[in-house]
């Protein structure tokens, strides 16, 4: 049987990501003998750092976040696989990301299962979507 892929990454967030990083050098790179900008220039450093740690994270995600094999829903994650049966699962959630009172089209989704697990997979792209065909999976 054939996996149907339901949930893909958002590549949001690795663009925002790289054009932090990218700010961040132009920061650090550009030439001044202020003592405060010294400090900051440390803390920029940091931030870097972190940023670039979060990147690598998310390019080692699988692009394929939640996928369906028969009657059991997969959640992909960068070293295991976890597999839930669609009659387990007693709601699903969403979070939609937001800046500044703008919606964006990914977010996060939460999976509630009948003996009171909760599965969270951020960074999914078209959210409301995938909630949708997971209940319509739920409700068959």
């Amino acid at each position: 049987m054939e996996e149907k892929v339901i949930a893909t990454k958002s590549n949001f967030t690795i663009i925002t990501k790289v054009v932090t990083i990218v700010s961040l050098v132009i920061f650090i790179l550009y030439p001044t003998s202020n003592e405060i900008y010294k400090i900051l220039n440390y803390v920029a450093i940091v931030a870097i750092v972190i940023t670039l740690i979060l990147f690598i994270m998310q390019i080692l995600n699988p692009k394929n976040l939640i996928t369906k094999k028969g009657d059991k829903i997969y959640l992909n994650k960068i070293h295991k696989r976890v597999a839930i049966e669609l009659g387990a699962i007693s709601s699903i959630n969403i979070k939609h990301k937001s800046n500044r009172g703008f919606k964006y089209q990914f977010g996060t989704i939460y999976i509630y299962t009948k003996i009171n697990k909760v599965f969270k997979v951020a960074n999914i792209n078209n959210v409301d979507e995938v909630k949708r065909t997971l209940t319509n999976m739920i409700n068959k």
